[in-house]
């Protein structure tokens, strides 16, 4: 129980740390595009989906 318990505490930890860089860069790229109006993020969204 007590290993297990460590185990889950360093992982968690991992990933957190490894979720917030991962939610940092797709924050941070997503957050300039959409400061222009969402006419052009709309466009990419459906020539995207149509090719």
């Amino acid at each position: 129980m007590g290993r297990a318990r460590g185990n889950r505490q360093e992982v968690s930890t991992a990933s957190e740390r490894r979720g917030q860089e991962m939610s940092q860069a797709r924050y941070a790229a997503p957050l300039k595009p959409q400061a222009p109006p969402p006419q052009s993020w709309a466009e990419e969204l459906s020539s995207a989906g149509r090719s």
